[in-house]
């Protein structure tokens, strides 16, 4: 279609798809609109002004999930004097609208909610289709610009409740007798440059009011609560049945062996990883003795070294008995999955020992126990902590800063 300006002689060619009944010229912004015999006639001239350029222009065509649409009409408005916007009307070729709204370089995505979807608007909240929304912003807009074509009356004052629901936004404009509702969600830049070809795009400035989270939160626990379940039923299958076992009982003769290393039977360990618990015991007396370990895997000929000193004193002083130490001890070695291994012992113990003859060795490999669980659990727990309160200093509370609405106002 092509309408000429009676002002300034303009012409504006745009493909449409529907019938207008609106047109402002985007050289002079003359408003038509159409009389009882479908003449256009001029009504007025907008006179507000933007100097912002516009990234999208009137007649431009792009594709949107998957749809081509053609860019039939721009409005550029604003509330409180100091916040404006622009929306885009778009036509698909089946005379479908769809409207994208930019401000601020946010964008949003939307269409007119369906007579057949359940819309509820309370005063601080509105329902649609199961969804809840809180309010965000009660305005009166004004038309400040507009070029193109359209189906309504663009001059028609209304009231703007909106509702917000990241990524989501629900949107009633009242009319003297009548009510139209609106749904949108955030649509990125990239997007919108890659479906229309965009050489310029306006700048990102703060938080817009429907930008998504990069951490979403009840999806994080949806998320972490999945792999602890996981986690702790894989935990129970794989070991069920399991019982501790020894796979390790030997004597050290201290005096043969003193300095010298040994080496135990081999033994084999099956199923999950787990603790490798080393007892040592000897009678020594006010003396000491010590050990050191290599468990060795006989496979791959990793070495893990561990060593333990066992120490008992005792003596009479100031009229009391006193005791230092114990003749035994133990220790472990974590982590100890499965495969063939053996012990490589050196034992030691102090000059001038006149007990301790003997030394006891013993290791147990020990059910897996819920430390790693619980230690994944707190991680995730400290993750969802910090995640959300990350979120809530440097994305909602500057979503919300500019909101008479804001849930954060102290």
């Amino acid at each position: 279609m092509t309408l000429s300006c009676f002002h300034c002689d303009t012409d504006t060619t745009v493909d449409l798809t529907f019938e207008p009944t609106f047109f402002v010229c985007p050289n002079c912004q003359s408003v038509y609109g159409k009389d009882s015999d479908a003449e256009w006639r001029v009504k007025h001239k907008l006179k507000g002004e933007i100097t912002q350029e516009l990234p999208l222009q009137l007649g431009q065509k792009g594709t949107i999930y998957g749809v081509t649409y053609t860019i039939t009409g721009i409005l550029v408005k604003s509330s409180y004097s100091y916040y404006h916007w622009v929306e885009y009307v778009l036509v698909d070729d089946a005379a479908n609208f769809r409207y994208l709204s930019e401000s601020q370089g946010h964008w949003i995505w939307m269409q007119k909610i369906p007579e057949s979807d359940q819309v509820n608007f309370e005063i601080y909240t509105a329902e649609c289709n199961g969804e809840t929304f809180d309010l965000y912003d009660n305005s009166t807009p004004k038309l400040l610009m507009a070029h193109g074509y359209f189906d309504y009356d663009i001059q028609k004052k209304y009231s703007l409740r909106e509702y917000i629901n990241p990524p989501h936004l629900l949107s009633k404009e009242e009319y003297n007798n009548y009510e139209v509702h609106f749904k949108g969600e955030h649509i990125s830049r990239r997007n919108i440059k890659k479906a229309f070809n965009c050489s310029v795009m306006p700048p990102k400035i703060g938080v817009g009011i429907v930008q998504p989270p990069v951490f979403s939160f009840q999806k994080a626990i949806i998320v972490f609560a999945s792999v602890g379940i996981l986690m702790l039923f894989t935990l129970f299958f794989r070991n069920l049945g399991r019982n501790e076992a020894q796979v390790v009982s030997i004597d050290l003769p201290m005096d043969k062996a003193q300095g010298s290393t040994l080496n135990t039977p081999s033994f084999t360990l099956e199923g999950m990883a787990a603790s490798l618990k080393i007892d040592v015991s000897t009678n020594v007396d006010n003396s000491w003795a010590s050990l050191e370990v290599a468990l060795i895997n006989e496979i791959t000929q990793d070495e893990v070294y561990a060593n333990k000193d066992v120490e008992y004193y005792h003596g009479y002083e100031g009229g009391e008995n006193w005791t230092e130490g114990s003749t035994s001890e133990s220790f472990t070695i974590c982590g100890v999955g499965p495969g063939k291994y053996h012990l490589a012992l050196t034992p030691s113990k102090e000059s001038d020992m006149s007990n301790g003859d003997k030394m006891y060795v013993t290791a147990q490999w020990e059910v897996p126990t819920l430390r790693n669980f619980l230690m994944t659990l707190l991680f995730m727990g400290i993750a969802l902590v910090g995640g959300y309160y990350l979120n809530l200093m440097f994305l909602e509370k500057p979503r919300w800063q500019d909101s008479d609405y804001s849930p954060y106002e102290e």
